[in-house]
């Protein structure tokens, strides 16, 4: 696959027979040096499929990043996740680790839709995560009330956190202007539309579970 203006295509959906499957996700970069290299770790991927079970793809970038980012409070940051087909999205899974400061950290999982190459209307809130200091790093689920039906194309996937500062960490890959950002208010709700945005080359390691629909 190539990676164009910051964006990974979606990949192609495979039926697979029951079983346990292990898979490697890899960007080897860009010549301009503007992308480093990421490759997440053998093993660290794992689907089981089991008999009479639909086949779970992802969307989004699956690879711990070389990166670290402590999350700032009352903040919503977006990347883009290309649909390669209709699906069902059940959750985001997000690669999280402590930060510097003690206590917890609340945040949720946001779904928007593109308009126009840039996060749109609103389309779904994930189940609140409360991320404790304590807690080990790790890939860490942001599950949805009730799956989005949504149709092949182009979406905006990503997290607004809440009151209290530097908890809990992203990891990410560094790819130009890959992230949309702006403050919001965590008690407010994720703001319909998007609304104006400042841009990071930070991708993110979070990415949208999802069933072919």
């Amino acid at each position: 696959m190539t990676v164009t203006a910051g964006e990974v295509p979606g990949s192609e959906a495979k039926t697979l027979p029951a079983g346990t499957y292990f898979w490697r996700a890899s960007y080897s970069g860009d010549s301009a040096s503007n992308n480093e290299a990421s490759k997440s770790e053998c093993g660290a991927e794992v689907l089981k499929v089991e008999k009479g079970e639909a086949t779970k793809e992802t969307c989004g970038n699956t690879a711990v990043g070389a990166h670290s980012d402590s999350l700032s409070a009352n903040l919503k940051r977006v990347n883009a996740c290309i649909l390669p087909t209709n699906a069902l999205v059940s959750e985001l899974v997000e690669y999280l680790q402590p930060a510097s400061a003690k206590g917890q950290q609340l945040i949720e999982g946001i779904v928007y839709a593109d308009k126009n190459g840039k996060p749109g209307p609103l389309l779904g809130v994930t189940e609140q995560l409360t991320f404790i200091s304590t807690n080990a790093p790790g890939w860490y689920s942001l599950k949805l009330s009730s799956p989005l039906k949504l149709g092949a194309g182009k979406y905006w996937i990503g997290t607004i956190t809440g009151a209290t500062a530097g908890v809990a960490a992203e990891r990410y890959t560094s790819v130009k202007n890959a992230e949309d950002y702006n403050h919001n208010a965590f008690t407010s709700g994720p703001r319909n539309p998007f609304g104006s945005f400042k841009r990071t080359s930070e991708q993110v390691s979070l990415y949208a579970v999802f069933t072919p629909d």
